[in-house]
């Protein structure tokens, strides 16, 4: 099992790839979700860079009003948050 150190070294390496191999690159963003196995109700935000897919973060929202405006708040946060795009 995965945990502590190692899975947070795992975690800035695949970080670390991914950013650059989007920086600087025309990429389109996009989000969606689903229930998990407990029901919860999870979003995702993604960008496509050169026909790869990058999952940028992924948030329980099951607590939240599923309005139009707080997706927004979600994609444009992650989008914008570590200048991703």
């Amino acid at each position: 099992m995965l945990s502590g150190q190692v899975l947070d070294s795992l975690a800035v390496q695949v970080e670390t790839d991914m950013k650059s191999r989007v920086v600087g690159k025309l990429g389109t963003g996009q989000c969606d979700g689903w229930k998990s196995h407990t029901k919860a109700s999870i979003i995702t935000t993604l960008v496509t860079v050169e026909r790869k897919v990058y999952i940028i973060a992924a948030h329980n929202v099951s607590p939240e009003t599923k309005l139009a405006d707080n997706l927004l708040a979600i994609v444009l946060a992650d989008m914008c948050k570590e200048s991703v795009l």
